[in-house]
């Protein structure tokens, strides 16, 4: 279980910690991104509504699993809007409203995909915590939740400066170490990526996604479909008592 934890984010550790910094790159303004977020609040609120009749009962974990495909996918249409967002940049360095438009349709389906992702883990944890110890086993299964999150994120982005390259302006020249950005700035030149980060991040992560679906689908089954009794927190001398009995 700990290791679905640490390792649930990895095909979406891309999309989720790059995606407004290449926008921005791009030409969008904080205040734009800032405002995006105004629509999607209302969304925020109703989704749990909605995406917990599906997730009570016996197998929570069946949304989590039918949605994890479809939020992969959603990477890469995310991936190809940031990729054609210039092409929406009017003369003025600004966006037309119909570019906004599409924003908050993407983001408002990767919404969908993510409460129902989140909504269906958390009615799990809920499920198997053991009402004995309150609310630590759910912060337990939280806390590893977050952690796998946090990871992935600090490790997609620290190697955001390995998967870039870079080429002078004036030449054809590779900017690999700081001495030969040095070299191109003394002939004049700047150093610019030719190959966007982002974009290899988005397609290593997706990839590793989907294996880890397949990788992990099985196990997450078969954890949904053991007996509560086995999640619960047995004393010590309950488990002695078992084994004498067993002995017996």
């Amino acid at each position: 279980m700990a290791i679905i934890l640490l390792t649930i984010k990895i095909g979406f550790c891309a999309v989720d910690s790059m995606t407004g910094i290449e926008l921005i790159e791009r030409g969008v303004t904080k205040d734009s991104l800032a405002l995006l977020a105004i629509p999607m609040t209302p969304l925020e609120i109703l989704l749990p509504f909605f995406i917990s009749k599906y997730t009570t009962g016996q197998k929570p974990l069946n949304v989590f699993a039918r949605s994890h495909p479809f939020r992969l996918l959603l990477g890469i249409i995310m991936a190809l809007f940031v990729y054609f967002t210039p092409s929406f940049q009017n003369y003025n360095k600004t966006f037309p409203w119909y570019y906004y438009t599409l924003a908050i349709i993407i983001f408002s389906i990767q919404q969908i995909f993510v409460y129902s992702m989140f909504v269906s883990q958390m009615a799990f944890f809920a499920q198997v915590s053991d009402p004995k110890i309150g609310g630590t086993y759910m912060t337990l299964l939280n806390t590893l939740t977050n952690l796998g999150s946090s990871w992935v994120s600090t490790a997609v982005l620290y190697s955001a400066d390995f998967l870039t390259w870079k080429k002078c302006t004036l030449s054809d020249d590779k900017c690999r170490t700081p001495a030969e950005e040095k070299n191109c700035a003394l002939l004049g030149g700047i150093c610019r990526p030719y190959i966007d980060p982002y974009f290899i991040a988005v397609i290593i992560s997706t990839i590793a996604g989907f294996i880890w679906l397949i990788w992990k689908y099985g196990t997450m089954m078969r954890l949904q479909n053991l007996p509560i009794n086995s999640w619960k927190v047995q004393k010590n001398n309950q488990k002695k008592q078992e084994l004498l009995s067993t002995d017996d």
